[in-house]
């Protein structure tokens, strides 16, 4: 595997709520980068509207296989409360990663984790108030 792209995050933003009480609706953070990588690259984006059937994908690298990067495709199973369920596959060192929706090609939450015997994963979905720090973070500090 050749690695093209090596760059380092300047800023990294927790909730707060997070790290105190360990929130599973807020396991996320947002990174900043020391480049402007995006307008080589392109931008991923992000979406509030995720609907049950959408086709969505996860990409991580998988502890159990260093350095290679893995996807997980699936179906939107549900979106109540804080929390997408879905039926891609994932495998810890993943957690964290964009859920993305595969025909808008838009994150629509955050992979956390599985649920032992069952057979789905979930992670938390992109709600307005994420959007909105997400928003905040992009304007306020990513103009390296």
């Amino acid at each position: 595997m050749m690695l093209l792209f090596m760059k380092e995050a300047t800023i990294a933003v927790l909730p707060a709520t997070y790290q105190s009480e360990r929130d599973a609706t807020k396991d996320y953070a947002f990174l900043s980068l020391n480049s402007n990588i995006g307008n080589t690259l392109g931008y991923l984006g992000w979406t509030t509207s995720v609907s049950v059937g959408n086709t969505m994908a996860l990409t991580g690298y998988a502890g159990e296989h260093a350095y290679e990067l893995w996807e997980g495709i699936g179906q939107i199973k549900s979106t109540s409360g804080s929390f997408l369920r879905y039926t891609a596959d994932s495998s810890g060192g993943m957690s964290g990663g964009a859920i993305y929706l595969t025909i808008q090609m838009k994150a629509a939450g955050f992979n956390h984790g599985g649920y032992p015997g069952e057979s789905y994963n979930y992670g938390v979905k992109i709600n307005s108030s994420i959007a909105n720090e997400m928003n905040s973070v992009s304007y306020t500090h990513l103009t390296l």
